[in-house]
């Protein structure tokens, strides 16, 4: 039987490497599922995937799942994974995808992350997830810039434009594009009629409007990236959002409300301890366009308050704070060597942010969603490494057959709890349980855990440290 699944629920079985967790999932209006990847051999192919990526990118945005048989649900006549289906990884190639969504889509759409996960059941083999954001009304509509021919003849001089209705790709009339064009393509009306399925199917509830969507903040995260200058460098992002509609109605009242200083003097567990937001009373924030107060330290950190309800903030990757000295000036080859000591505190001071802030939405969330991110982590292309051992010593060098690689440059967790009694070192665990199942560890092999309680805590990080 065919059941429900949030785009955040599939990301993190792909996460954790176990495929079979999405047995019986249904395609809808975020989700679809291929059984195969694409071949890129022919112009026909090289269409139906700009096709399908403008399609989601029109409507509400979502994933494309690789690797993945579906057949049809003779009830519903819905589509659902019948078959895990994962390949080889020679049959994936990053760079053709890539080149495919810059030659056929116009305009360019550099916020699409193509992520390949590992399957544990079927050791070397892969799926591939395509993260598709929703386009915002300003870059809306995105055209496929050429049409193909049933005898594969590329027509340059037309275009197709597409948008994903529920699990379908309908044909749009000439007379359905003009009206688009006429009316300025009323991609608000659409937008909120697409808000207003979201919430139908969503988990906030049938009378609360839904919040937002893990596409909109991975589109906004990339964003931020941009604006603190790591688009292109390795970089950690942890972002918490409500999934029901909130707001901060004290955000831009005055630079003393409680919510602003917040973010300004954010709380820590150690005065010169890890943390992704920028430090001390330095730094003032600044509202943009009316929407967010953001603090930017220019090629370092960031972090930024939407008034809709979404807290991003970035961080370096490197050896400016994920890799703080775990290698030494003498032996620094490829490979950026993670901290875990590093990513757990980080990880645990933001979610300790995250519930302060929220305590000042309105109304409280119905439940909040994290989301971490390592992106752009390889350097001179090496991928970066992780180990599950205790490294908060000054000795941090590392050795050998103790760490595990990434599969490639970004990898992503979420996690999603009630915001009532939100208790924070267990989604700090869930967090970085899924980052680590990614490097190939299970959660019982995580440094720093209270194993009786599977919480990541100031305790857990700090056992000896006086309060």
């Amino acid at each position: 039987m065919a059941k429900r699944l949030t785009v955040a629920e599939v990301l993190s079985s792909l996460g954790r490497g176990d495929f079979g967790e999405l047995v019986g999932a249904a395609e809808d209006e975020q989700l679809e599922f291929k059984g195969s990847p694409y071949h890129f051999d022919g112009d026909l192919m090289k269409f139906e995937f700009a096709k399908d990526v403008t399609a989601l990118a029109n409507a509400a945005g979502g994933l494309i799942i690789l690797g993945f048989r579906t057949c049809e649900d003779p009830d519903s006549y819905v589509e659902y994974v019948e078959e895990c289906r994962p390949f080889e990884r020679g049959l994936f190639d990053l760079d053709q995808y890539e080149k495919v969504l810059a030659e056929w889509i116009c305009p360019m759409m550099g916020s699409v992350k193509i992520i390949p996960f590992e399957s544990l059941a079927y050791p070397g083999k892969i799926a591939v997830a395509v993260v598709v954001p929703a386009g915002g009304d300003e870059e809306k509509p995105f055209l496929v810039k050429r049409t193909v021919d049933p005898d594969g003849k590329v027509r340059g001089t037309q275009f197709g434009y597409f948008e994903r209705v529920r699990d379908r790709i309908p044909a749009i009339s000439a007379e359905a594009v003009r009206g688009y064009m006429r009316d300025g393509m009323r991609f608000s009306e659409i937008t909120r009629r697409l808000d207003s399925i979201q919430a139908f199917l969503g988990d906030s509830g049938p009378n609360v409007p839904a919040g937002l969507t893990d596409p909109e903040i991975l589109d906004r995260i990339s964003e931020a990236e941009k604006t603190v200058d790591r688009a292109t460098r390795p970089d950690i992002a942890l972002s918490a959002f409500s999934t029901s509609s909130c707001s901060f109605p004290e955000l831009f009242s005055s630079n003393s409300a409680e919510v602003v200083r917040l973010i300004e003097e954010p709380p820590v567990m150690r005065r010169e301890g890890f943390a992704i937001t920028p430090s001390g009373a330095r730094w003032s924030s600044q509202i943009i366009q009316g929407r967010l107060r953001r603090i930017v330290v220019q090629a370092n950190k960031l972090v930024e308050l939407w008034q809709d309800g979404a807290l991003v903030t970035v961080g370096p990757g490197d050896d400016d704070m994920l890799c703080w000295f775990t290698r030494s000036h003498t032996n620094s080859k490829p490979g950026l060597p993670i901290r875990s000591f590093v990513l757990a505190e980080v990880t645990v001071n933001f979610c300790s942010l995250a519930l302060e802030v929220f305590k000042h939405a309105v109304p409280p969330p119905s439940h909040l969603r994290f989301i971490l991110k390592l992106d752009n982590m390889t350097e001179d292309g090496a991928p970066c490494t992780l180990g599950a051992t205790d490294d908060r010593g000054p000795n941090t060098f590392r050795f050998p057959g103790s760490t595990r690689s990434a599969l490639g440059p970004t990898l992503t967790s979420s996690y999603a709890a009630p915001f009532k009694d939100l208790d924070l070192g267990h989604v700090a665990y869930q967090l970085l349980g899924r980052i680590y199942v990614q490097f190939g560890f299970n959660y019982d092999q995580m440094p720093y855990v209270d194993s009786a309680q599977r919480r990541i805590t100031r305790d857990s990080l700090f056992p000896n440290m006086q309060t």
